[in-house]
């Protein structure tokens, strides 16, 4: 019999493995491939974030910042000109 702590560490790790595999999936895309993704998922994501709880959407503050930090300052100088021209 498979215990409530080891149902959750089990959900634990795939959920992991597939946060991974979404990165690295989007991590590889295109820009237009990436923003055709976040036009024909808005509504999901939206949902998404509605039925988080407050620890989850903290959570996912912080490592969206952390994440936006560690992308900034691994940029040439060459990138930031360039991305602010697309930001615009």
């Amino acid at each position: 019999m498979v215990s409530e702590r080891q149902s959750q560490e089990s959900l634990d790790r795939i959920r992991a493995v597939n946060a991974a595999a979404y990165r690295r999936r989007t991590k590889a895309e295109t820009p237009s491939q990436a923003q055709n993704r976040q036009e024909i998922h808005p509504e999901q994501q939206r949902l998404y974030i509605e039925i988080q709880t407050p620890a989850q959407s903290q959570t996912r503050r912080e490592v969206n910042a952390t994440v936006h930090n560690n992308r900034f300052e691994g940029e040439t100088p060459a990138q930031s000109i360039t991305g602010s021209i697309h930001n615009v």
